[in-house]
């Protein structure tokens, strides 16, 4: 006999909602007739927990504008040239890019990571290693970098420590710090940065020539180590680095400037020392046009190009090509012949095609291509030594692009170290 079953309620669909109205809210699963949960308000002094929401603002970094230049086929088979002369001189047995005599060639090292960031391994493993072997130069007691290993020699230790070869390897620190796994790089770049502020730095502005050197300044010695600290400042956004370097660019333009020859070696009392050198121009405007692109301050880019028009009026040949390292004139008023210099050379049309890139101006790329032209015979068997000027070359359609620093916020204390008002007029 059939059973009549009973509908089930449970599996039967939901009335309907007339039209015009809301449908009531389900009830949280629990106790029936519960209410829900109310949120208590926050005690005082609690910690809140850091929210793991990614924040959907990104700081995008700005850069001044540059112009690259139009690179003609010669360029880059000179380029191509170039690198393949340095890269026939690294040695793996002495270290990497290191010379007969122990010392690195930091331009070489600079090279290899130019060519590691556009993506060739072995050249970002060769400078990994070359940098790798500048670490025996560092002295773990008195900080810095002695110049060669030769001064590392128990039975004839050498404390020779210039500023020149220490400001180099701290930018190429830098530049490894930067680089993922960088962070055994930045403590050595610390370390350096430590020796810098405690030896190679007169707290009034300016850095000496050496660890044990005259306190005179000297244009090129300070246009370099301005290069490296710049860079090392721009790299951890640091105001003190900003702070002196532009009490040093103070210093360089009050004492050491001549209206016609330029900037000058002067002794204490103020006399010239020697004639007007072409590295003191170069070296001078490449760390202002260093300083142009991390603070975007037009008036480093004209003292930049002032001291490119002072190199360019007073020491290019324009016979030959290439420029003279110094310029002095005779009792008539006419220019001295003075020689031309592979490696200033080399140095001076870095810093010219990069200005020309920083202004659009392509007058001093020409000068520059005028040079490399004439020494072209002596870039065969170069060897290490034609890696400034393959980073010259390369700085036609590559110039490293520096990203404009937002530089942390003093809370508290001066600008001024402690120190400058005690400085002495001797060191």
């Amino acid at each position: 006999m059939a059973t009549a079953l009973a509908p089930a309620t449970s599996l039967a669909a939901p009335p309907a909602v007339p039209p015009g109205r809301a449908r009531p809210p389900v009830p949280p699963p629990g106790r029936a007739g519960a209410r829900p949960p109310v949120a208590k308000p926050p005690v005082r002094g609690a910690v809140r927990p850091a929210s793991t929401a990614i924040s959907p603002v990104l700081v995008v970094p700005r850069f001044v504008k540059m112009h690259p230049l139009h690179a003609h086929p010669a360029d880059r088979e000179l380029y191509e040239r170039l690198c393949a002369e340095v890269g026939a001189g690294y040695d793996s047995a002495r270290g990497g890019f290191v010379g007969r005599d122990g010392r690195p060639n930091e331009a070489a090292i600079e090279l290899a990571f130019a060519r590691g960031r556009d993506g060739d391994a072995q050249w970002q493993q060769r400078a990994m290693r070359s940098l790798t072997w500048t670490r025996q130069l560092l002295d773990t007691v008195g900080g810095g970098y002695v110049d060669g290993i030769r001064d590392m020699d128990p039975r004839q230790p050498g404390f020779e420590k210039h500023t020149i070869p220490n400001a180099r390897r701290l930018e190429l620190l830098t530049l490894a710090g930067a680089l993922p796994g960088g962070r055994a790089w930045r403590r050595d770049q610390s370390f350096v940065e430590d020796h810098f502020e405690r030896v190679l730095q007169d707290p009034r502005g300016g850095f000496f020539t050496g660890q044990i050197a005259m306190a005179d300044l000297e244009p090129e010695s300070n246009g370099v180590g301005l290069q490296a600290w710049w860079r090392a400042g721009a790299a951890a956004a640091d105001p003190s680095h900003r702070d002196f370097a532009r009490r040093t660019f103070a210093r360089l333009w009050g004492s050491s400037h001549h209206p016609e020859l330029g900037m000058v070696r002067r002794d204490r009392l103020g006399t010239i020392r020697e004639p007007s050198i072409l590295l003191d121009q170069v070296e001078v405007g490449r760390a202002h046009l260093l300083a142009w692109q991390v603070t975007a301050n037009d008036s480093d880019l004209i003292r930049a190009r002032f001291c490119a028009d002072h190199v360019l009026s007073h020491f290019e040949d324009a016979k030959k090509g290439g420029f003279r390292t110094d310029y002095a004139a005779d009792r008539f008023g006419r220019a001295r012949r003075a020689r031309r210099a592979f490696d200033d050379n080399a140095r001076t049309c870095r810093f010219l095609v990069e200005l020309s890139a920083a202004t659009g101006d392509p007058a001093y790329a020409h000068s520059a291509r005028r040079a490399w032209i004439a020494f072209d015979r002596e870039f065969a068997r170069s060897r290490m030594d034609a890696a400034e000027w393959a980073l010259a070359v390369r700085s036609l359609w590559a110039p490293e692009p520096l990203p404009i620093v937002r530089w942390k916020d003093r809370s508290r204390g001066s600008a001024m170290p402690r120190g400058v008002a005690e400085a002495g007029a001797g060191r």
